[in-house]
């Protein structure tokens, strides 16, 4: 694996994290986080999708093989959404939970009884 390739495909997952971000605001983690989340799910990519069968390295003997880069851009985009996409859903879920009582428990500190 060459820094090329886990550049390109933190990018590539960089820009996937801010589209599905801009997408659906329910599956935001804010400009930061899912350029982060993004990046961070493109480079996970660069491990998983060369047992996929995607090709492992954009650079062979000094010579730039453009297809490969390609792919392993849009592989990372799509890793990338992936992740960002999955980490804020189970953000939202865990905090719009945080607010109910719990069955048969007390309401939440702050509330009036009804």
């Amino acid at each position: 694996m060459d820094i090329v390739s886990l550049i390109v495909q933190a990018l590539g997952g960089a820009l996937g994290g801010n589209v599905v971000g801009q997408l659906s605001r329910t599956l935001s983690a804010g400009p930061l986080g899912n350029t982060v989340l993004g990046a961070i799910g493109g480079v996970i990519g660069t491990y998983i999708l060369p047992h996929l069968g995607m090709p492992a390295q954009a650079i062979d003997m000094g010579a730039i093989d453009w297809g490969q880069l390609i792919g392993q851009f849009a592989g990372g985009a799509g890793f990338g959404a992936i992740v960002s996409g999955v980490v804020s859903a189970l953000r939202n879920a865990a905090t719009q939970g945080a607010d109910r009582p719990p069955p048969g428990g007390a309401p939440p500190p702050g509330s009036t009884p009804p």
